[in-house]
């Protein structure tokens, strides 16, 4: 039996297959991405998905699949045949799963702002990930409002990609150009987006440039450009205490899944 995090499935025709990063297979690399072979059978247990192919058993948590769970109508183009279990309680036990996990991140980037109150936008940056973008946090009117690594638009330029982030409002968005030297440049965003904190859970310092001047942002630091008592603030993220992985993890990776037999 092998393993599969930030799984999503894809149905065509009455057909599935299963995409993801796996592990405990003898052939690939954990944390591999690959998708399988037609999905024969599905099961469940407390915890998993149960897909079988001709020859393998894919194993996928609940709450390591992807956070966007679009996919998830695919299971109602496949036969009843198919299924060992009830279609249905497989379908909500991963909406379930996702939806705690991503307050589970909400509660964890609300536990960095316990000094404001009100409205704020947080968004945490990274040198390691892609665009630099790890998550973005947006409290209106007492809601959540949460962007994962996956949500954001990349708008691809001739000589610079721009990354446009959304807050749930038409038309609203905020776009940041990232550069290779940990640097990025940001359109004047409107002030329905105030006050906005940005947050460094890397390793390395980034700088930003806005409206507001050009800033260093170091790592493990919270920064609100507009308020200038945020740049002294002393590191919100204790590099000891933590990685940046507990901090900025999908909702879709448990720390004690177990990565499956071969």
């Amino acid at each position: 039996m092998y393993t599969l995090k930030n799984w999503k499935v894809e149905a065509h025709h009455g057909k599935m297959i299963v995409w993801g990063e796996v592990y405990g297979h003898e052939k690939y690399q954990d944390g591999m991405s690959l998708h399988t072979s037609m999905i024969q059978a599905v099961d469940m247990d407390d915890r998993h998905v149960l897909f079988s192919t001709k020859n393998s058993v894919y194993s996928c948590a609940f709450s390591a699949h992807v956070v966007q769970v679009k996919d998830v109508q695919a299971f109602d183009q496949l036969p009843d045949e198919l299924f060992a279990c009830d279609r249905e309680r497989v379908k909500k036990k991963i909406l379930d799963a996702v939806s705690a996990g991503l307050n589970a991140v909400a509660d964890r980037l609300q536990s960095f702002m316990q000094d404001v109150s009100g409205d704020y936008t947080l968004i945490l940056f990274d040198t390691d990930a892609d665009y630099y973008f790890r998550w973005m946090l947006q409290i209106r009117d007492g809601k959540k409002y949460l962007v994962p690594q996956t949500g954001v638009a990349i708008r691809e330029g001739s000589v610079q990609d721009s990354v446009l982030i959304g807050n749930g409002v038409k038309g609203q968005v905020m776009k940041y150009f990232p550069f290779a030297d940990n640097r990025l440049t940001f359109y004047e965003w409107e002030d329905s987006w105030e006050p906005v904190f940005f947050l460094n859970a890397g390793k390395k310092d980034i700088r930003l440039e806005c409206s507001y001047g050009s800033f260093v942002l170091k790592a493990g630091e919270r920064l609100c450009p507009s308020k200038d008592a945020e740049k002294s603030l002393k590191p919100a993220i204790e590099k000891e205490a933590e990685t940046v992985e507990k901090i900025t993890s999908s909702a879709a990776s448990p720390e004690n899944e177990s990565q499956g037999e071969a």
